[in-house]
C-alpha cells in the first residue's frame, strides 16, 4: 500500500513539476500555428505528434494535453490580442530552464515546417517567442 501510495505522490510531482512546460509548449504551438492566421491540418497533427511523444510530457493525458492546445487555439481565435497575451505569457512560465527552452524552440520549428513551408510570420512569431524568453533565434533551415 505504501508503495502505491509513493508512486502515486511521485507522479504528482512530476505533473506538477512538468506543468509550466505543458502550458509553455501549448501555447507557443498554438502561437505558430495561428501565426499565418491559418491551423492547418498538417500543423494541426504536427502539434499532436509532439503531444504524444514528448518525455517531458509523458506524465500527462494525451486528450487533455491536446485539450490545452485547442484552448489556446480558440483564445487567440476569439480575441487575438488578449489570447495572444495568455499565450505569451504561458510561455514565460519556461524562462528560467534552458534546456526546456531551447525544446521549446525546437518544437516552435517542428510545427512551422509542418505543412512543408516556413511562413514569414511564423518565423517572426518564433523570433518574437526567442526574444521574450532572452535566446537567440534558430536557424530556419528546412529540416532534413
Amino acid at each position: 500500500m505504501f508503495g502505491t501510495l509513493k508512486a502515486g505522490l511521485q507522479e504528482q510531482m512530476r505533473r506538477h513539476r512538468n506543468r509550466p512546460f505543458l502550458e509553455a509548449t501549448t501555447a507557443a504551438s498554438a502561437l505558430v500555428a495561428l501565426a499565418d492566421e491559418d491551423l492547418s491540418l498538417s500543423e494541426s497533427h504536427r502539434v499532436d505528434q509532439i503531444l504524444e511523444n514528448l518525455e517531458a510530457l509523458s506524465v500527462y493525458d494525451v486528450r487533455k494535453a491536446k485539450r490545452r492546445f485547442q484552448d489556446y487555439v480558440d483564445a487567440i481565435r476569439d480575441d487575438a490580442e488578449s489570447g495572444r497575451i495568455r499565450a505569451l505569457e504561458a510561455v514565460t512560465q519556461i524562462a528560467e530552464d534552458a534546456e526546456e527552452v531551447e525544446l521549446l524552440v525546437r518544437v516552435c520549428m517542428a510545427v512551422s515546417w509542418a505543412d512543408g513551408e516556413l511562413h514569414p510570420a511564423e518565423r517572426t512569431q518564433i523570433e518574437d517567442i526567442c526574444k521574450l524568453l532572452d535566446t537567440e533565434p534558430p536557424d530556419f533551415k528546412a529540416p532534413g
